[in-house]
């Protein structure tokens, strides 16, 4: 994996639990990492959801290899949140080939 390749920012973050001002639990998105990324826009889809046309926009991301990344982790890139729908390891422990999907 070529480092010049890897010229875009992209935060991680995971899921966790906390209890919110009035005792219930609520989902915070604390950072993982900050990595240098390669980005590459995917063609955007729309699906229709009750009677509203959502555009789903979709990214294949390269990084180097995080071992504690996993699906319910989620990118943040260009002040937008990118889910985590698929994982592809690059050979042994060297990167990853991550598909995120943001929907509008």
């Amino acid at each position: 994996m070529r480092a010049g390749r890897l010229d875009r920012r992209v935060t991680i973050q995971r899921p966790a639990t906390v209890t919110g001002e009035y005792g219930q639990e609520q989902t915070a998105w604390p950072d993982v990492a900050t990595v240098w990324a390669r980005v590459q826009p995917l063609p955007a889809g729309e699906a229709e959801s009750d009677e509203v046309t959502l555009t789903r926009r979709r990214l294949k991301v390269t990084i180097r290899w995080l071992a504690t990344l996993d699906m319910t982790h989620r990118l943040i890139w260009e002040d937008r949140e990118w889910n985590i729908i698929d994982l592809a390891e690059i050979g042994r422990r060297f990167g990853w080939i991550i598909t995120a999907e943001a929907v509008e």
